[in-house]
């Protein structure tokens, strides 16, 4: 992203005129000439999933990564999700200061370990539904690809119980205070994509992987609906490469017949619209 730009979209149905601003790291969100000061409004208004090459890092990089997908998905279901995110991460951050403090009494951890169990359990529950819808739309792309179906697999890192969380926390207070931070809570959540019960990582080649996480970004956008946006926005960025011409084939007609908006952004016109006879359904514009 350049130091400033401007991006300007007019929606028919309804009628609407949205802006983004953004110079030197500042953005601001205009709908119909009005300043929308929560970003978490603007997103739930314009659902937008896609895939770009970084996205590959799902395969590589720590759990905090993966979860990102979850807390993106989520918040997109449930407004309030965030909040309770941010809740959690701030008692998070005040337990682990109090281990970390030589000085804390038991009755002061207790504080911070109730609330925790009880934000935790809630982002247990909703997590846990939201990958259970996750994992229904991804098993049924992948059917309609006709090919090895590769499996979501959510691992939390705490429980849904409170009793059972204020337990568990109690139980590694001794060990915590050595590390210095919490071990147990969904904070440690991870989502897995496995094939033959392995991570995908080691079971699946690049091109196999590529389909993978498109895969899992349309599945998302198909969890999603909203009251205001039943058409998603959906992107791909160098579709071209590592998948083989059959997959990227059958892959760009599975994508062509959802209820996304569909955009492409390459280096060049992809083959892939000539494969499957599009080119004319859709609008290239060459930068």
């Amino acid at each position: 992203m350049s130091d400033k730009g401007h991006i300007f979209c007019g929606f028919k149905h309804p009628k609407v005129e949205r802006e983004i601003h953004w110079e030197k790291g500042s953005i601001a969100f205009i709908e119909d000439g009005d300043t929308i000061s929560s970003r978490r409004f603007w997103a739930a208004k314009i659902p937008i999933f896609g895939y770009r090459p970084d996205d590959d890092l799902f395969f590589h990089e720590e759990p905090q990564h993966r979860r990102r997908y979850l807390n993106w998905l989520c918040s997109y279901l449930d407004l309030s999700y965030m909040d309770l995110v941010t809740h959690y991460e701030q008692t998070l951050k005040q337990r682990n200061a109090a281990l970390r403090d030589q000085r804390t009494a038991e009755k002061e951890f207790l504080v911070w370990e109730q609330e925790l169990a009880n934000l935790g359990a809630r982002l247990y529950h909703l997590r846990t539904d939201t990958v259970l819808r996750l994992c229904k739309q991804y098993a049924r792309l992948w059917e309609c690809m006709d090919c090895e179906p590769a499996f979501l697999r959510y691992v939390p890192g705490g429980s849904g119980d409170v009793l059972e969380i204020q337990k568990q926390l109690a139980i590694d207070r001794p060990k915590d205070i050595q590390r210095g931070w919490t071990r147990f809570g969904p904070h440690r959540d991870d989502l897995l994509i496995e094939r033959y019960q392995r991570p995908i990582k080691d079971s699946g080649s690049q091109g196999y992987r590529k389909l993978a996480i498109i895969l899992l970004s349309a599945a998302c956008a198909l969890t999603v609906t909203t009251k205001e946006s039943k058409t998603h926005l959906f992107y791909l960025d160098d579709i071209e490469g590592e998948l083989d011409d059959q997959n990227e084939v059958k892959l760009f007609k599975l994508l062509a017949d959802q209820p996304f908006q569909l955009f492409l952004t390459a280096v060049r016109k992809p083959q892939v619209l000539i494969n499957t006879r599009q080119e004319n359904q859709l609008q290239w514009v060459e930068l």
